[in-house]
């Protein structure tokens, strides 16, 4: 009679893989999550910090230039980072803030005298703080964090700003147009889009500096990689969408949609520039230690790239 209970070598076989197989997405699921949380916290924590040396900084600089203003209604426009006011300079800080002139008396002056005024001022009140007057703007070096202060006159269709040369006012700029496109994408991400802008910016402020992509490029290169974007929306898999796509999309110029310039990466010269390339090179090798890290779990990576 024989018999035997029928399991055999191949039912165990497929039983130990399914149980492996198991375990592996388990341990998947628990790197994604600790690594969205190391995510969370990293941004939560910068937006704090930055909104308490902002908002403090921000009443120093008003007492700076208050008596010049002391009559006028929203002389200091306030945009948090370039997401809102992008301007073609190089360098640019994520702190950046328009000074409105419409109704005071430095109005009817060029863009020359009034960054004068403020260098002045500023340097008045602030007297071992480095404060630098460039073509656009007048930068305050704070320890924490740089603010620019960038005259600017309003019009009903956009502002005007000074010339890339500093010595006259632009043309009508529409900083609004691209903030509003910027925001509809990041709406239709269910408000994901600029919390992960924040995060790469962070990521790659460590770039040496002819490797290191602008504020204002990092938000169209991100508008342009998110633009079909369908997977799934938590920052850990959207960061690894914007590094495995960035660096082919970093080797053509976008195009700026402020009337600002031709291109909002200009900085970086044509298609085949040497500054193009090393830039993407630079993306390219974050991507490839992001998905070393995730084949491997190693949280670790995440703690050092953040």
């Amino acid at each position: 009679m024989g018999g035997g209970s029928g399991f055999t070598y191949s039912d165990t076989s497929d039983l130990n893989k399914k149980l492996k197989e198991s375990q592996d997405d388990l341990a998947h699921q628990n790197y994604d999550s600790e690594v969205n949380a190391l995510l969370n916290e990293q941004l939560i924590d910068a937006n704090r910090r930055e909104t308490e040396a902002l908002n403090k900084h921000m009443e120093e600089i008003k007492k700076a230039i208050e008596k010049e203003f002391e009559d006028s209604e929203s002389i200091i426009s306030r945009f948090g980072g370039s997401i809102s006011k992008h301007t073609y300079v190089d360098g640019l800080s994520d702190i950046d803030v328009l000074v409105i002139m419409n109704n005071t008396d430095l109005k009817n002056k060029s863009p020359e005298e009034i960054k004068k005024y403020f260098h002045d001022k500023l340097k008045q009140r602030f007297s071992n703080t480095t404060i630098d007057k460039g073509n656009l703007a007048v930068t305050v070096n704070f320890n924490d964090m740089q603010i620019q202060l960038l005259p600017a006159i309003k019009y009903e269709s956009g502002v005007k700003i000074a010339n890339r040369i500093g010595t006259e006012w632009s043309n009508i700029i529409r900083p609004h147009v691209f903030s509003r496109a910027l925001s509809i994408r990041n709406s239709k991400l269910n408000g994901n889009l600029i919390p992960i802008i924040k995060s790469i910016k962070s990521i790659i402020s460590d770039y040496p500096k002819e490797r290191k992509l602008s504020g204002y490029h990092v938000e169209a290169l991100a508008y342009e990689v998110f633009s079909n974007y369908n997977g799934k929306l938590n920052k850990k898999e959207m960061i690894s969408h914007f590094f495995e796509n960035a660096p082919n999309r970093v080797r053509n110029p976008i195009k700026d949609r402020t009337g600002q310039s031709k291109y909002v990466d200009s900085y970086l010269g044509g298609k085949t520039s040497l500054n193009r390339l090393m830039v993407a090179d630079s993306l390219e090798r974050a991507n490839r230690n992001i998905k070393d890290a995730d084949n491997n779990l190693y949280i670790d990576f995440w703690k050092s790239f953040l």
